[in-house]
């Protein structure tokens, strides 16, 4: 096969069953989810019911065979309190054998080249498989990688999951307790977790004021976060508050996983209207809030984003994650594509970014 045989195209509903199939296939070879029900759902969710209801999908194809395709999604987004439309690149992928051939470089080339006619800007989580072809032939930037942060709550247990120490893991547990008793933030005497079922206009304010804080944000208002955590087909997403005389001040979103045999808590999602000082004392004791939903305390919980406001955040017992400890790395790249944007319109140190941005989770 020469890549004369191969040909481009944007996917359109008449090619959306064959496209489906192919992703199932990839993953298979991924050796990841082969669920082509659950697949579907989710592409139906991301792709065909976005929350702007654009999203744009292309494909690689030899002879009437899919063997790579490229997804963007689109989300509105402000810049120096402007509204521009944004495009997320997400799922990409070439089948294995049509890997080495330079197919997927020429697939993001052909997409690139269309998207720049509907988006003022892209951005994307790539790995390392692909990082390189975005950086070199379709002029991304990287901004940075995206740090970690880890909460340890369970020490023992973090240990027995690597390490069979006999029982001798015990005594890890006692000196982390101790740190988190220093670091931890007490509730004030009015102030209680709750349980958060609804994105009201309460808790939507949060976000509002939170974003507001940053020159540059995904647009987080009820629309949206009712389309990213209440319709997710990825799981259940549980939100925590933090409630001061009847008032949200404080908000985060949860995803439970199990990583490493471990039972973790993501913060996907976060935000305060007020203090940052609401934000830590939220995140040092929402784990320990029963509810009925049967949530356990975790053996750890993880933040990541991107927020001038982490330095403070971080600081109620949140140790970093060393980027080499970190097996799969979140590198953010973006590229401007609205000529009308110049080069330091986005202060990348005030660009608001969570986990809620990448569609992992």
């Amino acid at each position: 096969m020469s890549n004369d045989d191969v040909r481009f195209s944007t996917i359109n509903d008449s090619n959306t069953n064959q496209l489906i199939e192919a992703i199932s296939k990839i993953l298979i070879e991924k050796d990841t989810n082969r669920n082509l029900s659950s697949i579907r759902k989710k592409w139906y969710w991301q792709y065909k019911n976005p929350l702007t209801g654009k999203s744009f999908i292309y494909a690689a194809w030899v002879d009437n065979e899919i063997i790579g395709y490229y997804h963007i999604i689109t989300n509105n987004f402000i810049i120096n309190n402007k509204k521009f439309l944004i495009g997320n690149v997400q799922d990409v992928a070439v089948s294995e054998k049509f890997r080495g051939k330079g197919i997927f470089r020429k697939l993001s080339e052909f997409a690139n080249n269309e998207i720049n006619k509907y988006v003022d800007i892209l951005y994307t989580f790539p790995n390392k498989a692909s990082i390189n072809t975005f950086t070199k032939y379709n002029n991304f930037k990287l901004i940075s990688s995206l740090p970690i942060y880890l909460l340890p709550i369970k020490m023992q247990n973090i240990i027995r999951s690597k390490f069979k120490f006999f029982g001798l893991e015990n005594i890890f547990n006692l000196p982390v307790k101790i740190y988190l008793k220093l670091k931890k933030n007490n509730l004030d005497n009015l102030e209680k977790i709750v349980l958060i079922n609804e994105f009201d206009d309460s808790v939507c304010n949060v976000f509002k004021k939170f974003n507001q804080l940053h020159s540059s944000y995904l647009l987080r208002d009820k629309k949206f976060l009712n389309w990213r955590y209440k319709e997710s087909p990825n799981g259940n997403f549980y939100t925590f508050g933090l409630k001061r005389n009847n008032e949200i001040t404080a908000v985060i979103v949860v995803k439970r996983e199990k990583i490493f045999k471990n039972e973790a808590y993501i913060i996907t999602d976060f935000a305060f209207s007020k203090d940052v000082k609401d934000l830590k004392k939220l995140l040092s004791n929402f784990y320990n809030t029963p509810d009925k939903n049967s949530l356990t305390i975790p053996d750890f919980v993880i933040l990541s984003g991107l927020s001038p406001y982490l330095k403070s955040i971080k600081k109620c017992g949140l140790i970093s994650v060393p980027q080499f400890l970190i097996p799969r790395k979140i590198k953010l790249l973006t590229k401007i594509v609205e000529s009308s944007l110049k080069k330091g319109d986005i202060k990348y140190d005030s660009w608001l970014v969570t986990l809620g941005d990448w569609d992992v989770f």
